[in-house]
């Protein structure tokens, strides 16, 4: 403790070595502004007062563990080049306005204040982590003005916490790669991030309430939201040139997305959702869930004009009601598993087209097999007769046809024009696409 609980004032000075206060207790006002700290500041203690590190140069690390902060902490316009750790068991306010960091900066608290208001014009070029069981609060009063965040980051963001408030992100300045963990967050106000260079935001577990507003401009790369666990959307959702590709987002109402320029998870050529290929692997989702998601996405796309969206996930719910037979037999032998194989649920005209040739050729090298008189021995006329039973032109049955013959007459003459039919509708579905 120093005399009469009051730090001496440090202004303007040089120390070469680490500025080590481990074990102090002060509570005024620790005056460093304008040091030049060479290797570096640790404080650390049980009850600090306030710190002011106003226009500082700092080359070694800063490290910072209490109990309590009375005061603030101030770095407005300092340089920092070596990380930054802070750890406070209670609630305190750092400020950072204009201010330098070159490396990774760690705050743990138990609730920090207005963050976003004291780092306006601050640079966090390796990134800003917030870690622990922790609250950074924004007033609610002025949440929107609070929480908008005018700084330019770069790095990872570790921010796993909860906002009681807006978080808005809009006008950060992020570089190329930077990437942004709100894993396991709580953010009570909405979420807004349209900007104007791609970006990777983590949601695993993430929990928001009220809007959200992702998006990244138009003729750029979208950003990347990902999510192994899906995030828990109340509000209501919009996402503007978003790449989903990597996102689990079972569980919300996909009715209330607002979906523009989304790009999808691509499985098998076809566009889907993350959460099914995580099925396929054997991880967490039931085929149920992921049949309403797709029942929901593929009238949203429906409504918006985009048949080649529509249709991709109309694939995706038949799939899901498929593999939702418990029984291997019933995957295989039900209605739905014929529909697939004929047609790929009705969007893949190529795969119909097959098919059907499969019967006409099929039925053609039969009756040429079993009946090869009828035809001369003639391979085309086989083939000719059958492509005749096929589209119902009836070719009348030749006097003495086999009753093998005349069985596989019959069944090729329904089976076929059903085949023709999913062919049509494939390729109507393609056409429309």
């Amino acid at each position: 403790m120093f005399p009469a609980g009051l730090p001496p004032n440090l202004e303007n000075r040089t120390f070469q070595q680490t500025l080590d206060l481990s074990g102090v207790r002060f509570a005024g006002v620790f005056g460093l502004s304008n040091t030049r700290l060479s290797a570096g500041l640790r404080f650390t203690g049980d009850t600090l007062g306030a710190l002011h590190l106003r226009g500082a140069q700092i080359d070694g690390e800063v490290r910072v563990e209490a109990k309590t902060v009375s005061g603030d902490m101030d770095f407005d316009g300092a340089t920092v080049r070596g990380p930054v750790l802070i750890q406070v068991e209670q609630l305190f306010e750092i400020r950072a306005h204009k201010t330098e960091f070159a490396d990774v900066v760690t705050l743990s608290a138990n609730r920090l204040r207005n963050l976003a208001r004291n780092t306006v014009g601050a640079r966090f070029l390796k990134g800003l982590k917030l870690v622990g069981s922790v609250e950074y609060s924004i007033p609610m009063m002025a949440a929107t003005q609070d929480s908008e965040f005018i700084a330019e980051f770069s790095g990872v963001l570790e921010w796993q916490c909860a906002w009681a408030g807006r978080l808005d992100l809009s006008h950060a300045d992020f570089a190329d790669g930077t990437v942004l963990k709100l894993i396991g967050s709580s953010v009570k106000g909405g979420l807004q991030l349209p900007l104007s260079k791609p970006l990777e935001v983590h949601v695993d577990a993430a929990s928001i309430e009220g809007d959200v507003v992702i998006s990244t401009s138009l003729g750029r790369e979208p950003l990347r939201l990902v999510a192994a666990i899906p995030p828990r959307l109340y509000g209501r959702v919009t996402l503007h040139n978003v790449n989903l590709d990597r996102c689990c987002l079972l569980g919300n109402r996909f009715g209330d997305f607002e979906l523009v320029g989304v790009r999808w998870h691509r499985r098998r050529g076809r566009w889907a959702l993350y959460d099914e290929t995580l099925f396929h692997m054997g991880v967490r989702a039931q085929p149920r869930d992921i049949r309403e998601g797709y029942q929901a996405l593929k009238e949203t796309y429906k409504r918006a004009g985009d048949h080649v969206r529509s249709g991709d996930f109309h694939y995706g719910e038949v799939e899901m009601r498929r593999r939702e037979y418990p029984s291997l037999w019933q995957r295989v032998l039900w209605p739905e598993a014929w529909y697939w194989l004929t047609s790929g649920y009705g969007t893949r005209p190529l795969r119909a087209f097959c098919v059907l040739a499969a019967i006409i050729l099929i039925c053609g090298s039969w009756f040429l097999w079993n009946d090869a008189r009828f035809f001369q021995w003639s391979e085309f006329n086989a083939l000719r007769f059958s492509l005749a039973v096929a589209t119902l032109q009836r070719p009348e049955i030749p006097q003495g046809f086999s009753e093998l013959g005349q069985w596989l007459y019959r069944v090729e003459a329904v089976v076929a024009p059903i085949q023709a039919a999913m062919f049509g509708l494939a390729l109507r579905m393609r056409l429309k696409r």
